[in-house]
């Protein structure tokens, strides 16, 4: 029987060797499943990727599985902090950059719906990913670590 509850795939700063405060956050309040993978492109935005699940010829894209069980109490807390982190809040501007949606991820020998940032704006200016992976080993540019 699958525990209830709500699953996050997280591809870019949220991973789990980031050190941002955002990835800390879900470290500290969230289950960290394991490796997994979706489909659609990534691309480079800045010092972070833009992931999106469809385009003309889709990919692996490739990220790590968190679990919130669903009798935590702080799982909408987590969520919106991680909202705010994503700038897909009403604090920002309209239109967001991402927006939070369900997508269908392959973990292990299963497909789990889970929650993922999508971004939301044109990438047709933006340098593809080709091999799916995002890390920041090869960006020269100081992340910010606060949420």
């Amino acid at each position: 029987m699958q525990e209830r509850g709500h699953y996050l795939f997280v591809y870019g700063l949220l991973q789990p060797d980031e050190q941002t405060g955002a990835a800390q956050l879900l470290r500290d309040h969230a289950h960290y499943c394991g490796p997994a993978s979706t489909t659609g492109n990534i691309f480079l935005v800045s010092y972070y990727p833009a992931y999106t699940p469809s385009c003309d010829v889709p990919s692996k894209i490739f990220g790590h599985l968190y679990f919130f069980p669903e009798h935590a109490s702080d799982t909408n807390f987590i969520l919106k902090q991680l909202d705010y982190f994503e700038e897909c809040t009403d604090d920002f501007p309209h239109p967001h950059e991402y927006v939070r949606a369900k997508i269908d991820v392959h973990f292990k020998s299963k497909i789990v719906n889970a929650w993922a940032y999508i971004y939301n704006r044109s990438t047709e200016d933006l340098l593809p990913i080709y091999n799916g992976v995002f890390s920041t080993d090869h960006i020269d540019i100081k992340i910010p670590t606060g949420l």
